[in-house]
């Protein structure tokens, strides 16, 4: 196969016609955007309690409630981010979810990606329409760029763009953190060329460097993953070109390495909660997290999973579809086909990656048992599949410009691709989904419609095949407009465009004004989906309810069996209230309860408001800060977990010390009934990562902050340093020795201040590097 040199005169022209022909098709993509609609999916807040009271009377949906996410979790960070940054702090802390929670360290806020940078200087719901134009632009003109550095024609390299830039893996997770991983995919094999072409220090800081973004980006899996790939690509090339030496792995590793110095200010933090997190009990590694082989259908039918015959609201592997276009799967297997040896290290990624995602063969029985792989969702290497494919379709093209493909040859693959098509037309009865699929009879009646289609593009394409070497320039540009209209058909209404006025709420429903006015600090809980969870991280409430990944081990297993709370995919939520949960409501500050329906008499709260929600005020719980004489010293956190759910009403008048040696102040762990009235403080300062409080005691004990025990929080008493230990399992403790003193609760984790200082010496020393190794 001819191959075309990037080097030629012609090159730098087609990479900025490319990038125009790329920034056309992101508009049509988003069309309704020239008519001043704004790409976001945040409409779906007016179907939230209480903002429903605010929603406009011509909205009467939410334009696509499956990406509810962009709202409740990655708006909220956002926003949550963008407040602490205006207060001069780092975003390091949630105070708002789950009685606190790393901010920054959750790593999918993905708050030093610079594509949602946008978020902090726009309106609230704003950024999303940059950041999906940019996404939609560059993803493409990246995988344009890898092919030309293969050395494919400019028509190949477009086609190569527009399978990857719009399918629907990517166009599915547009504006969640999987999609800013995915977008720097092409680059991550990019520069991983380079430095097996030149192997030299500024290829390495390069991949380094692109790395690192991909570890900002906010999806380790995906980014994990990626690297993977690339070492498998890198091992075909090298054997290809007999270039297996240690100094080339030396310097692909050392890119790596350097890439976690890079982001070491949010890495260290990471890992840091990582150690503590309850990831590791929610996803047991024998549970299969990859799709079965019936999932495969998506290459050929986009929406398969959406088709009539589902349960509603059901998405099944629509969230990991192969879909890059039916019309570029002729493409794929002529390249397999006809590719030779520039085909090989694709078919491998693409080999390889169908193993982990669809558990074939015994790779993912040796995965699944390796650290950390094995609790992964590997259904996400469908990424790969769909980058791997895009390539073998430019290979494939590229074959049919170069050399007249045999009529046999593209019948053989036509009739290979309708027999699929058509298999799964007859025969696909979804009998790995019996619980979603409602009627068979329906949705094969869809599929076999959808197959009639599917027919005519693949005969289309086979035309354009058999012309493609006599008449190469016109049927390439065809080839390419039939592609992206084959993805944009499917794929172009999935991430909604809404009107400027329904991005974001204008107006503050009055039971969240009412509440803002209440002095505080205090948290709320939300019946009845009331404030979903993470949404009133919107309104600025604390909520003992949230939803975020990675959790603390400590407050899952306190939610799931104090509380009582329900867990779904991280969705930490409480719908109902009993009476035996109020200790530990009381126990962290939940001063009101928010109903739709009146609560019942023997929970002897008072109605407050009665307006668009139902607001009870809880005058039994404990503020922010509180006292206890006595405590209850336990060695292990198993042991406070088991006294705390033992001992429910003994927490009014004792709290749980985790301390394996007797605090030498703590006299006795004997329960004595003594009130909380031996304490009175006065608040000086509060924020996200800091409260000050000027404290007296009348009698020696124990004081509790009523906020998440995390490693990195301080106590200091009259600026002086002291112990903090672990109280009431979930909460924060210091001993108080009796009279008037300053104290000063501190969020200053290590893992943060040590990352900050080595991501800027090693930014300092890559930009160094950079700039000593020009071309």
């Amino acid at each position: 196969m001819n191959q075309v040199s990037p080097e030629c005169s012609n090159y730098r022209q087609d990479r900025l016609w490319a990038l125009l022909v790329y920034g056309l098709m992101g508009l049509v993509f988003f069309y309704p955007v020239l008519l001043g609609y704004l790409i976001s999916q945040s409409d779906y807040l007016f179907f939230v309690s209480p903002w429903n009271s605010v929603r406009p009377d011509d909205l009467l949906a939410a334009s696509n409630p499956y990406l509810q996410d962009q709202t409740t979790e990655f708006l909220a960070f956002f926003l949550t981010a963008k407040s602490q940054i205006l207060q001069g702090m780092w975003p390091l802390w949630n105070p708002f979810i789950l009685t606190g929670t790393p901010l920054l360290a959750n790593t999918q806020s993905a708050l030093l990606f610079p594509l949602n940078w946008g978020h902090f200087v726009l309106p609230a719901g704003w950024g999303f329409t940059v950041s999906a134009l940019l996404k939609v632009i560059l993803a493409p003109w990246f995988t344009y760029l890898l092919a030309r550095r293969l050395r494919l024609s400019h028509a190949s390299a477009l086609i190569a763009g527009v399978a990857f830039g719009f399918c629907a893996f990517y166009v599915f997770w547009l504006n969640h953190p999987h999609s800013n991983v995915t977008l720097l995919i092409p680059l991550c094999f990019y520069t991983t060329e380079n430095l097996l072409a030149r192997q030299g220090i500024r290829e390495v800081a390069l991949l380094a460097l692109i790395t690192a973004v991909t570890l900002f980006a906010g999806h380790v899996e995906i980014a994990l993953y990626t690297g993977m790939a690339c070492a498998v690509y890198l091992l075909v090339r090298a054997l290809q070109l007999g270039q297996m030496r240690w100094r080339l792995w030396f310097q692909f590793g050392a890119a790596y390495v350097a890439s976690l110095l890079l982001t070491a200010v949010m890495m260290l933090p990471f890992l840091e909660f990582l150690t503590v997190a309850a990831v590791w009990e929610e996803r047991s590694n024998f549970v299969h997290y990859t799709m079965p082989i019936s999932a495969m259908a998506t290459g050929m039918y986009a929406d398969i999973f959406r088709l009539p015959g589902w349960s509603e609201h059901y998405l099944g592997f629509h969230i990991s579809s192969l879909y890059m276009g039916v019309t570029a799967l002729p493409l794929v297997l002529i390249g397999v086909v006809k590719g030779g040896r520039q085909m090989c290290p694709w078919l491998t990624v693409l080999v390889l990656s169908m193993m982990l995602a669809f558990d074939i063969g015994p790779l993912y029985d040796v995965v699944k048992h390796l650290p950390v792989l094995g609790h992964l969702p590997l259904f996400y290497w469908a990424v790969l599949i769909a980058f791997s494919g895009s390539m073998l379709a430019a290979i494939g093209w590229q074959c049919c410009i170069d050399s007249q493909i045999k009529k046999m040859t593209i019948g053989f693959v036509v009739l290979f691709i309708l027999a699929m098509v058509w298999v799964v037309a007859f025969f696909w009865q979804g009998t790995d989904y019996q619980e979603a699929l409602e009627n068979v009879a329906l949705l094969t009646s869809a599929l076999k419609q959808r197959a009639w289609l599917i027919t005519l593009l693949i005969l289309g394409v086979a035309l354009l095949m058999y012309l493609a070497q006599s008449k190469s320039r016109w049927v390439s540009l065809i080839m390419v407009t039939v592609l992206f209209a084959d993805l944009w058909w499917f794929n172009h209404g999935w991430n909604p465009t809404v009107d400027a006025n329904h991005v974001f709420p204008n107006e503050t429903p009055k039971s969240i004004q009412f509440l803002q006015q209440q002095a505080g600090p205090y948290r709320v809980l939300g019946l009845n989906h009331i404030l979903k969870p993470s949404t009133n991280m919107l309104a600025e409430l604390e909520d003992v309810r949230g939803y975020d990944v990675p959790v603390s081990k400590r407050y899952h297993r306190f939610f799931k069996q104090a509380l009582q709370g329900t867990v779904a995919y991280w969705v930490y939520e409480k719908t109902t209230l009993e009476s035996n949960l109020l200790p530990y409501l009381n126990l962290h500050n939940v001063r009101y309860i928010l109903a739709k329906t009146a609560l019942p008499e023997e929970f002897e709260m008072d109605l407050i408001y009665d307006d668009d929600i139902k607001i009870y005020e809880n005058t039994a719980a404990e503020a922010r800060l509180f006292y206890r004489q006595q405590a209850k010293l336990v060695a292990t956190p198993d042991s406070a977990l088991e006294t705390l759910l033992q001992q429910p009403q003994a927490l009014s008048n004792q709290v749980i010390i985790e301390s394996s040696d007797k605090p030498r102040t703590q006299e006795s762990d004997r329960v004595a009934e003594v009130k909380n009235t031996t304490m009175s403080f006065e608040l000086i300062a509060h924020h996200a990562q800091k409260l000050t409080a000027d404290v007296n005691m009348a009698q020696s004990g124990w004081l509790v902050h009523a906020a998440a025990f995390y490693p990195g929080w301080r106590a200091y008493v009259d600026d002086k340093r002291v112990p903090l230990y672990a109280a009431n399992y979930t909460q924060q403790g210091i001993y108080l020795p009796a009279g008037k003193h300053r104290v000063r609760f501190h969020y200053q984790p290590w893992s943060f201040t040590i990352g900050l200082l080595l991501s800027l010496l090693s930014f300092a020393g890559l930009l160094w590097i950079l700039i000593k190794n020009k071309k």
